[in-house]
């Protein structure tokens, strides 16, 4: 067998095999310098949290009005149209009244 190689032919060898060395200690010094997050800008994170906010529930709202217009326009008679009209009506009127 080639120097170098196990028994099955490869390069890699094992930290249990070979014992420590100096390539493959796992105890020497990492040492990095310590560095701290800078202080938290609350007002940036209560802007955030707000636009959040109004974004899950104009969403939500949207959704409502998909699911409401699939019915109208799906499910009853009144057809395709009016699943589009009752899809904007309701989405209009619940956002106003949510603002």
């Amino acid at each position: 067998m080639p120097a170098g190689l196990d028994s099955h032919g490869s390069t890699l060898r094992s930290w249990r095999n070979e014992g420590p060395s100096p390539e493959n200690d796992m105890s020497e010094d990492h040492a990095h310098p310590i560095t701290f997050a800078d202080k938290m800008d609350y007002s940036e994170h209560d802007r955030t949290y707000e636009r959040f906010l109004l974004l899950v529930k104009f969403g939500s709202i949207w959704v409502a009005a998909i699911v409401v217009g699939m019915a109208v326009g799906l499910v009853s008679s009144a057809g395709f149209l009016a699943g589009i009209f009752a899809f904007l009506l309701f989405g209009a009127v619940i956002s106003y009244f949510m603002k």
